[in-house]
């Protein structure tokens, strides 16, 4: 299920594949300069920085965004830690040489079930219909 859910992340966020920035309920931003979080009315222009003046800011996540659960699984549960390794064993064999005797079994069918969910992820997104601009 937790590779399910990742694979479809933008699913889970109200803001789709813009995440937060495009989420109609998130409203707090965080400076990139001091760390300064604050509540603004609109997240495409929240103006300077009050604390340091910067212009810098990430819109940060509603309160009910559904990406919250998923990264706190991927942080908090053995199925977190062995879907990190899965990554990280993806990455390396695309980029470096790993000795197959590091991979467990285990992770072998992990990898297995990754490469199907995305596939079957590509799937969907062939099936549905483009984005049409109304009249």
């Amino acid at each position: 299920m937790l590779i399910y859910r990742s694979v479809r992340a933008a699913e889970l966020c109200d803001g789709d594949v813009d995440g937060p920035r495009g989420c109609p309920d998130a409203n707090d931003v965080t400076c990139g300069k001091c760390g300064f979080g604050r509540t603004v009315g609109d997240t495409n222009a929240p103006g300077p920085c009050p604390q340091c003046g910067g212009w810098q800011f990430t819109v940060n996540r509603c309160g009910r965004c559904g990406l919250d659960d998923l990264d706190h699984a991927r942080t908090h549960s053995n199925a977190g830690r062995l879907f990190e390794r899965l990554l990280e064993l993806e990455f390396d064999a695309a980029h470096f040489s790993i000795p197959w005797s590091d991979v467990t079994a285990e992770e072998v069918r992990g990898l297995q079930i990754l490469k199907e969910e995305r596939a079957r992820w590509q799937r969907e997104q062939a099936r549905k219909p483009p984005n049409a601009f109304p009249d």
